[in-house]
């Protein structure tokens, strides 16, 4: 592994303690990022990264660039912390999303499901992404339509046919 140079789309997994794994096609299975060297990416983001030599003769990386966003948009639970409004995803492995326009009490209760719009990406693994709510789910979270429009939403799948198909 030449590590004089960036490699790139690389598809990054992230794991719920921060550090995560980029996907070296043809070279090896994946390779090591530590948590502060993943920069603004998210789970599923393709990335470029910089490999560099890591502890015991193992290489690891960092990430130099997001080439594409796999989330945009996420579900998940409103919470209100210290007048702050934030969305906590269904995926643990996504941070939790800010919500700036709530300024002061939102009009949905805490707990409420759902989806938010990411308007601004971390530049740093330790900062939160900024969105706006752009949907509220009635009902209950647990009934199983709820739990398949949630699974769409992690895989970033359109819930609804396109008019093409229907036709």
């Amino acid at each position: 592994v030449d590590l004089a140079h960036a490699v790139g789309n690389l598809p990054l997994r992230l794991h719920d303690n921060g550090f995560g794994f980029a996907d070296l096609t043809g070279e090896r299975d994946s390779i090591f990022i530590p948590p502060t060297e993943i920069g603004g990416a998210l789970d599923g983001d393709q990335v470029r990264v910089q490999l560099r030599p890591g502890h015991g003769g193992r290489t690891s990386a960092r990430v130099v660039e997001v080439l594409e966003r796999r989330h945009t948009r996420v579900r998940g639970h409103l919470r209100l912390e210290d007048g702050q409004c934030w969305v906590a995803p269904f995926s643990e492995k996504l941070p939790l999303i800010f919500i700036s326009e709530a300024a002061g009490a939102p009009p949905w209760p805490e707990g409420s499901i759902v989806e938010a719009e990411i308007t601004a990406f971390p530049d740093h693994h330790d900062e939160a992404p900024d969105g706006r709510i752009v949907q509220v789910f009635e009902g209950d979270a647990a009934a199983p339509e709820q739990v398949v429009l949630h699974i769409l939403s992690d895989l970033n799948l359109a819930p609804d046919f396109s008019p093409a198909t229907l036709a």
